[in-house]
């Protein structure tokens, strides 16, 4: 009896299954707390929401890929239920997706394109154009900076503070968190510039500078004057009721909420005049980027002023200017129509 010089192989054992909620934990004790902290924040935001839409419906993940599928597609349609905008509905289910390639349970997006597609289907009900903010553009905030320091003979330390929080957010260009955050030792009087240590899109957190005007640079000593303990810590401060600084070293410890900015840019255009219903704490930063495309800067400069990695929200941001720059609107103009 011959015998087969090679010996049969036997397969190899099947990796073992891994408890989701283990992987889970293993994540969360490697990776979370390295992440940057508002990578941290928007997914455990993320996972908030997802536990929220299974506590009202009674929804829970499964390893059944059906099930699973559809689960994913209920969480779509209650998402666009609450009128949630599209691309925090896209965002929410790239976490939920993130987590599930985090807890080894295969992606059913992927493997079933009946379940991919009916997905797809669904996302096309929700509004894929996201309301934008209103853009408070150069000649609004000068506007509206010169009559505070015409009309204003002795504001309060909050009125000094509103007015220099809205001119560095138009030179910066900073989303509302990287606008408090600012510190007092970040200024940099001599360049006119101020360096911010952290920001959304600063993954490696290594920080960036940013240019101040003149106008910002002199609003900013004036609230210094203003303030106690004025050497180091924020930069913009909670104020008392009458307007006035708070005195202990504690209360000057703490930070303008972000959650004040819209506040307080809705109150500063509504005194003179403005109809505020599209003005939000995004707002500098929609107007300043319409600002420079009317100015003529090219889309380089323009990322980078506003700390982007692509040409998308830029885009978005300028999209009434690119059409008034259109082929349709040139033959416009050359035929007098």
């Amino acid at each position: 009896m011959k015998m087969n010089p090679v010996a049969k192989q036997a397969r190899p054992a099947p990796y073992p299954s891994r408890d989701p909620l283990k992987e889970l934990d293993r994540y969360n004790r490697l990776v979370l707390d390295k992440l940057n902290p508002n990578t941290k924040r928007a997914l455990e935001s993320d996972k908030r929401n997802f536990s929220e839409f299974c506590i009202d419906t009674g929804e829970r993940l499964s390893i059944d890929p059906d099930s699973l599928g559809m689960t994913i597609i209920r969480y779509a349609e209650w998402m666009i239920a609450k009128n949630n905008k599209r691309k925090s509905i896209d965002r929410r289910l790239a976490s939920l997706r993130k987590l599930l390639r985090i807890m080894k349970i295969p992606d059913p997006m992927k493997s079933d394109e009946t379940l991919s597609e009916s997905l797809k289907l669904t996302l096309r009900k929700a509004n894929a154009k996201a309301n934008q903010a209103e853009g408070a553009k150069v000649e609004s905030i000068k506007e509206v900076t010169d009559l505070f320091l015409e009309n204003e003979i002795d504001p309060t330390y909050k009125q000094v503070r509103d007015m220099a929080l809205l001119n560095v957010a138009f030179d910066t260009l900073l989303r509302r968190s990287d606008l408090v955050s600012i510190n007092i030792e970040n200024l940099d009087i001599k360049d006119s510039c101020v360096f911010i240590e952290a920001s959304k899109t600063d993954q490696d957190g290594k920080g960036e500078h940013k240019p101040l005007t003149q106008t910002s640079l002199s609003l900013i000593s004036w609230l210094r004057e203003l303030m106690p303990y004025s050497d180091k810590g924020p930069l913009f401060r909670p104020a008392k009721k009458n307007g006035e600084p708070y005195r202990d070293i504690e209360n000057n410890q703490r930070r303008l909420n972000g959650g004040e900015v819209s506040r307080i840019f809705k109150a500063l255009f509504r005194k003179h005049g403005w109809d505020v219903s599209s003005i939000s704490g995004h707002s500098t930063r929609v107007g300043a980027t319409q600002t420079m495309f009317e100015q003529g800067e090219n889309m380089s400069n323009i990322m980078h002023a506003g700390s982007w990695k692509s040409q998308a929200m830029p885009m978005r941001y300028g999209e009434k200017h690119s059409l008034t720059k259109s082929a349709t609107a040139n033959v416009a103009k050359k035929t007098g129509r």
